[in-house]
């Protein structure tokens, strides 16, 4: 940044010197301002020097140090000397230029890394030569000559501007019938070569020389008459080579204009100058190379009253803009454009006829605006120094909102944006814990990423939950090139939850039976995360219930609850459903396999009696059983009654003993079976005959005759049985013993009686 703070060099070329010393007064003051000033309300001006024999204030800043350089009359001699305020207290004066016979005027100084640059115009001999030092804060360096007028001719109206190691001078060369603006560079203490930065026609005038410096370039203005008027022309040294000089005015604006000063940031370069409107109203105008190229000029909207010997510092896209005006005799102005608009002129000092007030200098770092102000007095003059603060708000940040607000991976990218009427600086990111959202642990830096500028932005800070599962908060505040830091709040912007843990979840199906008589069931589904449901209260809570018949095609239950309808696959057999649950920061549960066996046919079941037999005699029987069943079979019943329904249920076995009921003829035994999905067949029955009354029966032999003569005689035979009928006979000549074959009942048998 240019640190342009000369002193109205045309109204000083003048060498004819009062050489009286008359007694100056030195008040030493501390510069310094309250982080908390408004915009535009100045410190009470500190007064650097005072006293009769006063000329030339020039100005540079850097950090908390300001340097003032001026010229006083000591003992007839001519003196350029320096002061600076080291953020604490003065300096007492140092003298910059011998102070012997020597005439020195002119004076510019540049601050750049803690090193104060200075060149003035040396008059001891016939030639006035730009001179240069620096001074490191412990001593002076040796005096070099930067200009090398001779036979007469002089330099004059130095300027200067530093930029790291780099110096980079500018002054008027004044010959006989021409002047030139000429330019050398300092690097290192040693000096590159003289260079004629402006052109000539016909020895066209160039004078008011300016310059600044930044990133490497250096710019130059001037005021030239080459062209038939006064224009302001500019030229650029890009760091290898000096580039074509632009007129800024154009050849169609035939008005004068003049005493330019420049300022550069970046890439980007600041002109200010006086622009007659008319022959008689003078105003100020800003030209701006933004973007890669010049702007359109336009018109400081400063008060009535003719502008006169503009000065500017710029910072961060802000201009500093302080001139003499003399809407009320001479007085000093200050005004502030913070890249979009200007702000209203403020009148540092008012002129009178007793005091005329020339700015010498003005510089903008951190957001404070510095100015030095010449007070003319008609019997003492007065070097003042100012210093406000134009920065008119704190600045402002904050962490956009984290989207999922789970997170499973212990890394998220925090999104912060930033915003200041001014200039930003840095940005802290901030962050603290709870392990269950109750208890919150202090707040913690994340990270303060200082490379911020400009009036907005944005970026995006790592963050990892290096405090494990639980609640995070965070927050960002900002601090602008002013200092001013943002009102500090415990309330967070953005927050988010870590969660490594998988949910839990268990699955019953029709509320944990083995089997199931229909493909369509209920499901009992529960699941559970710590983290999710500790979270529950905040209506974040989100779970995905996951349900598969085979492991590989899921379905989603829209609106998962405790209970949930479900169609296995076709067929009967063993069934499985599958079940998973992601939780919300999308960990997925163990999944869970539960299984039924799905029965869809009614149990079978055979009974028999005697193993079949049509007929008993006895009330006592033994009944068999067989079932056909593919889940197994739960139970049986039997009764001698038709079964209505609520018969007890009996262990399934394979024989059992039984009581027929008592009376002879047919019985009828009625049974079912249950299986254990818990189908029932229909009642079945199967009959025997009961017959408990032996048969009767009769032979007549021979016809019924008493005696025969034959061996072989005809029985006729009768059989008697009120059940079950007679099934066989048998005969013997003796008693029936028990072995007797049996034979089927005839109505007439042939006998053989034997001998």
């Amino acid at each position: 940044m240019v640190n342009r703070n000369v002193i109205l060099s045309h109204v000083f070329r003048a060498r004819t010197w009062v050489a009286v010393l008359i007694a100056m007064q030195l008040v030493f003051v501390i510069p310094m301002a309250s982080d908390e000033a408004e915009a535009t309300t100045w410190d009470t001006p500190y007064i650097v020097a005072s006293g009769s024999v006063l000329t030339q204030m020039a100005m540079a800043v850097e950090g908390d140090n300001v340097y003032c350089v001026y010229v006083q009359d000591d003992r007839g001699i001519y003196s350029v000397v320096m002061r600076w305020y080291n953020g604490s207290a003065w300096s007492s004066m140092l003298r910059v230029s011998p102070g012997t016979s020597t005439d020195a005027n002119f004076p510019d100084i540049a601050v750049s890394d803690g090193i104060a640059h200075i060149t003035y115009v040396d008059q001891t001999d016939r030639d006035a030569d730009v001179m240069y030092r620096s001074y490191n804060g412990s001593y002076l360096t040796q005096i070099l000559q930067v200009s090398s007028a001779m036979g007469g001719d002089d330099a004059q109206d130095p300027d200067i501007a530093a930029d790291g190691k780099s110096v980079h001078i500018v002054w008027e060369e004044l010959t006989a019938t021409d002047r030139d603006i000429n330019y050398r560079s300092i690097v290192d203490g040693r000096m590159g070569n003289i260079i004629t930065v402006s052109t000539d026609v016909d020895d066209d005038f160039q004078h008011d020389p300016a310059v600044a410096a930044d990133h490497g370039k250096a710019h130059v203005v001037w005021t030239d008459l080459k062209t038939g008027n006064s224009n302001i022309l500019y030229r650029k040294w890009n760091g290898a080579s000096w580039e074509t000089e632009v007129d800024l005015i154009g050849s169609s604006d035939r008005m004068t204009q003049g005493t330019p000063d420049v300022d550069a940031e970046g890439d980007d370069v600041y002109v200010v100058y006086q622009h007659y409107t008319s022959a008689t109203t003078i105003v100020l105008n800003m030209k701006v190379f933004k973007s890669g190229g010049w702007g359109t000029p336009t018109t400081v909207p400063s008060p009535a009253g003719n502008k006169y010997n503009p000065r500017l510092g710029v910072e961060a896209g802000h201009v500093a803009l302080v001139y003499r005006s003399t809407s009320t005799v001479s007085s000093a102005v200050f005004q502030h454009y913070n890249g979009a608009s200007w702000s209203r002129a403020e009148v540092l000092e008012t002129g009178s006829s007793s005091h005329i007030y020339v700015p010498t200098g003005v510089d903008l770092l951190d957001g404070r605006a510095h100015v030095t102000i010449l007070d003319q007095g008609s019997t003492s003059r007065v070097h003042r120094y100012y210093v406000g603060d134009v920065d008119e708000e704190d600045p402002s940040a904050e962490v956009g909102e984290i989207s999922p607000y789970w997170m499973a991976l212990d890394r998220i990218s925090l999104a912060w944006s930033a915003s200041d009427d001014y200039g930003l600086d840095s940005v802290t990111v901030q962050y603290r814990y709870s392990e269950d959202k109750e208890t919150w642990d202090r707040w913690t830096v994340v990270r303060t990423i200082d490379d911020v500028s400009g009036t907005d932005a944005f970026g995006t800070v790592s963050f990892s939950a290096l405090d494990g599962e639980g609640f995070y908060e965070f927050k960002a505040w900002a601090k602008d090139i002013s200092g001013k830091s943002e009102a500090p709040t415990v309330e967070p912007e953005a927050e988010a939850a870590f969660d490594q843990t998988p949910p839990t979840a268990s699955l019953l199906i029709n509320d944990g039976d083995e089997y199931a008589t229909d493909s369509h069931v209920q499901l009992n589904l529960s699941y559970a995360d710590e983290m999710t449901d500790q979270n529950g209260s905040s209506g974040r809570s989100e779970y995905t219930v996951e349900v598969s018949n085979d492991g590989i095609g899921w379905t989603e239950i829209t609106a998962p609850g405790n209970k949930h309808a479900w169609d296995l696959t076709s067929g009967e057999g063993a069934k499985r459903v599958h079940l998973r649950v992601t939780d919300a920061a999308g960990l997925v549960s163990a999944t869970i396999i539960a299984s039924i066996i799905v029965d869809l046919t009614d149990p079978n079941m055979t009974l028999e009696i005697n193993g079949g037999d049509e007929w008993t005699d006895s009330r006592d029987v033994t009944l068999s059983m067989s079932y056909e069943e593919a889940v197994g079979v739960a139970g049986m019943r039997v009764s001698n009654e038709a079964i209505g329904g609520d018969e007890p249920w009996e262990n399934p076995v394979e024989t059992m003993s039984w009581a027929l009921p008592e009376g002879d003829g047919l019985v009828t035994i009625y049974y079912q079976v249950m299986d254990n999905a818990g189908r029932t067949s229909e009642v079945h029955s199967t009959s025997i005959g009961l017959d408990t009354v032996a048969p009767t029966g009769s032979i007549i032999m021979g016809g019924g005759d008493t005696f025969t003569t034959e061996r072989m005689v005809t029985l006729t035979l009768t059989y008697e049985d009120a059940t079950s009928g007679v099934s066989k006979v048998r005969f013997m000549d003796e008693a029936v013993g028990g072995d007797e074959p049996w034979d089927n009942p005839v109505e007439t048998k042939e006998w053989d009686l034997g001998e």
